[in-house]
């Protein structure tokens, strides 16, 4: 390859991860930092109604940080959430009883609500990368910047 073909390869994929970049500012993805932040004994604790269904301000800060730990510890080729290995589940959910008091009978709806964050943070990366892009090869083969 001349210089001068790589000169405009470079300036291909300089010009691609420009597309990238000019999307406008959003507020960023919660980390729930704070929640990390507390001491191991100052738990969140997650109340049930009279029919086992966990609910309350506890569960609503709950629900926030499954979002978060399956982002970040599930991966998205997975198709279906009842693929997600049951060891990798089972570290989900000790993860989430470090930082929650939840009644063992909250375990199905916690892992059940695990699989809807799963789906909808798939749903999301294909709404804002792969859809709007479907006609450009090219943008597809070059992953955004924050997830690399």
């Amino acid at each position: 390859m001349s210089a001068a073909e790589e000169d405009l390869n470079d300036w291909e994929t300089e010009e691609e991860e420009d597309k990238y970049v000019a999307r406008p500012c959003r507020r960023q993805k919660t980390k729930k930092k704070l929640l990390l932040k507390k001491a191991s004994d100052d738990k969140v604790i997650v109340q049930a109604n009279e029919f086992g269904v966990l609910s309350g301000d506890g569960w609503t800060e709950l629900a926030n940080y499954i979002g978060v730990v399956v982002r970040d510890n599930v991966s998205i080729l997975f198709d279906d959430w009842r693929l997600v290995k049951d060891q990798q589940k089972e570290k989900l959910w000790k993860h989430i009883k470090k930082l929650f008091v939840v009644s063992p009978k909250g375990k199905k709806q916690v892992l059940s609500t695990m699989g809807v964050a799963l789906r909808n943070f798939r749903s999301t990366l294909r709404n804002e990368f792969i859809f709007p892009h479907k006609d450009n090869l090219k943008m597809l083969r070059l992953p955004p910047k924050e997830y690399e």
